[in-house]
């Protein structure tokens, strides 16, 4: 890249309690082999001391430190008033960049203006061997996962490629493709599912989504949701609802909603049998509850999403996974849910006339659990 050709990229972090992962973050991101970015890190009303130590040791960071927790969608909307930058990366608390990331990233986004976002290849902090993904893929369903999680970084992710949406973790977007929509993430989203609405509305806008593998990032994973907390649950339901709403429409949504009802009703009971919960089911109800609470809020939203728009939504369609990725508790039930496959098969294919799910990926979760709570001094 030529001397001539930085242009400033503003690094925004979103931080809370999240003391013990910012050493390691931030002494990564002051090393960027970048000439020209700056650093906003955005506090949610940590008590953690997090606010001091970065006065401490990072006084070159721009703090914006809030009284009270924003969520991870507001609080990067709220730095991007503070950010100079025409480009806008942003990074978890939790990861530690290659020296050479940004301009990699920066490389690939610059040679084509259609390219809204540009995300890098993730391994696993804790074992560098293993990969927490390359892009974010998404099935008909609304279940989204990384590409290649947990899996040796041997290769087989070593291509540029266009994906769904960039995970959250670790992405840089256009300001003029924030511009666009008014925010950068949806400000309906406290958190869960964010990254992959921002991917939507940025191929609806008519812009692409590129993996780009020879930028590298270094993910812990280290605060977790809970994956099956009733909250957590109810707010992926919710917001996926929310997006498809706001993106596809009414039309295609009166199409969508006996899927989703049919899907997590069954996800619930064979949650409901194996783990004598029912959070999954309650949580379901409750999510339909508040998207019906909340529908004149999403309308607006949608009427927004519906200015911006490009293309066809129907058409990014065709950039969703023929796979459904599954967890342990689910592996003694897969003749039951392939049955249940053909069956939406069906409804997939003549009602809302997309590709049907093919392929059941089992998630090893036995490996993610190991290889996430290895030590980090073993690095």
């Amino acid at each position: 890249m030529k001397s001539d050709a930085f242009p400033l990229v503003s690094i925004v972090i979103i931080n809370y309690n999240g003391l013990k992962w910012l050493e390691k973050c931030l002494q990564s991101i002051t090393a960027t082999k970048y000439p020209t970015f700056e650093i906003i890190l955005v506090d949610n009303a940590s008590s953690d001391n997090s606010v001091a130590y970065v006065q401490l040791k990072y006084p070159e960071v721009k703090l914006i430190a809030h009284e009270r927790n924003l969520g991870y969608a507001n609080g990067v909307n709220y730095a991007i008033s503070k950010c100079k930058g025409n480009f806008i990366a942003v990074l978890n608390n939790d990861v530690k960049v290659d020296p050479f990331w940004l301009e990699n990233l920066m490389k690939v986004i610059l040679q084509d203006e259609k390219i809204g976002i540009v995300t890098p290849k993730k391994r696993l902090l804790s074992d560098p061997r293993f990969l927490d993904g390359a892009g974010g893929v998404q099935n008909i369903f609304g279940y989204g996962w990384d590409r290649g999680q947990c899996e040796l970084d041997n290769g087989s992710y070593d291509e540029i490629t266009e994906v769904l949406h960039p995970p959250g973790a670790a992405f840089v977007i256009q300001r003029k493709l924030v511009d666009i929509y008014g925010f950068l993430l949806n400000p309906d989203f406290f958190y869960l599912f964010e990254d992959a609405d921002l991917g939507l509305r940025c191929w609806l806008a008519g812009y692409k989504v590129v993996y780009v593998p020879d930028s590298v990032v270094y993910h812990a994973r280290g605060p977790s949701v809970g994956a099956y907390s009733y909250r957590t649950s109810k707010l992926m339901d919710t917001h996926v609802l929310a997006s498809y709403f706001e993106v596809f429409g009414l039309r295609f949504m009166a199409k969508f909603f006996p899927l989703f009802f049919m899907v997590r009703f069954f996800h619930g009971l064979l949650y409901l049998k194996a783990k004598r919960d029912p959070t999954r089911l309650l949580a379901l109800l409750s999510a339909i509850f508040v998207f019906l609470s909340n529908f004149p809020r999403y309308a607006s939203m949608k009427h927004i999403v519906n200015r911006k728009r490009a293309v066809d939504s129907y058409v990014l369609l065709d950039h969703f996974s023929e796979e459904i990725a599954i967890t342990p508790f689910l592996f003694p039930h897969v003749s039951k849910l392939k049955k249940f496959l053909q069956l939406t098969g069906l409804y997939i294919k003549y009602v809302i006339k997309v590709t049907p799910i093919r392929k059941i990926w089992k998630f090893n979760e036995d490996k993610f659990k190991y290889i996430h709570h290895k030590p980090l001094d073993e690095n």
